[in-house]
């Protein structure tokens, strides 16, 4: 479909967010993205911008929405891999047209929760599948992987949430070698995770900004307490996040 005034997909041009509220707000990372030359992937015929028509692109939808003078919204690829929306007047032609100051480097995610409860080991997606096993939450598959029964794992499989498989996590009979084997298990349960593309695009969207497993509960391996802490799990995250990009 080609519509007069429309950019095509493939076009590239320069991105400028103008919307930032604040670190906590939905759409932190476009403004952490902002000032990057980015790929136009396509129109995005079902952005919340438009309820009424949630259904297929058609040429006399978009004409109209253009006469209204209502905003066009593309679906972008930034540099790093990731996909977000932007609205034309996002997008420009040239980085000399900029009007406003780069973003600053970013904080640390310092805890897992709200819009990123998605990093957490509790989050409940897409099943997860380890040794052919499908588990709700990457806790599960982590817990069940303590073990080397096939019974004892279905057990934890099987239970309800996260925080229960957790706990009968500590009660399986524990492998001869899981101190050595723990942390490859990790990263074969957080790989298997982010194979999920709408996850793999959030972790995307965290941009370079440090990623640290904070909580209360005296983590000090996989996370951080009270300042002190390994951060296995962080560091794991920032590395499939690498390797993620493009």
């Amino acid at each position: 479909m080609e519509i007069e005034g429309l950019r095509s997909s493939g076009d590239k041009v320069f991105f400028e967010y103008h919307c930032f509220e604040s670190l906590d707000s939905q759409d932190a990372d476009l403004w952490l993205h902002s000032h990057q030359e980015v790929e136009i992937v396509e129109l995005a015929p079902n952005d919340s911008h438009y309820p009424d028509d949630p259904s297929v692109v058609s040429e006399p939808s978009f004409r109209e929405r253009m006469e209204a003078g209502q905003p066009i919204v593309y679906e972008v690829r930034f540099e790093d891999g990731y996909v977000g929306a932007a609205t034309e007047d996002e997008l420009l032609n040239s980085a000399d047209e900029y009007t406003s100051e780069d973003p600053p480097p970013p904080p640390a995610i310092i805890i897992f929760k709200g819009n990123h409860s998605f990093l957490s080991n509790f989050y409940v997606g897409e099943p997860i599948e380890i040794d052919r096993i499908s588990f709700q939450t990457a806790e599960h598959a982590y817990q069940a992987s303590k073990t080397l029964l096939r019974d004892d794992k279905m057990r934890v499989q099987k239970v309800a949430t996260p925080g229960r498989a957790k706990r009968m996590g500590r009660k399986v009979p524990l492998r001869a070698d899981w101190d050595r084997e723990k942390d490859d298990c990790m990263r074969t349960i957080l790989h298997a995770k982010f194979r999920d593309p709408a996850l793999k695009n959030k972790l995307l969207g965290t941009g370079d900004r440090e990623l640290i497993e904070g909580n209360k509960w005296g983590d000090t391996y996989w996370g951080v307490c009270d300042g002190e802490g390994q951060n296995k799990l962080g560091k794991m995250l920032m590395r499939i996040r690498d390797e993620s990009k493009i």
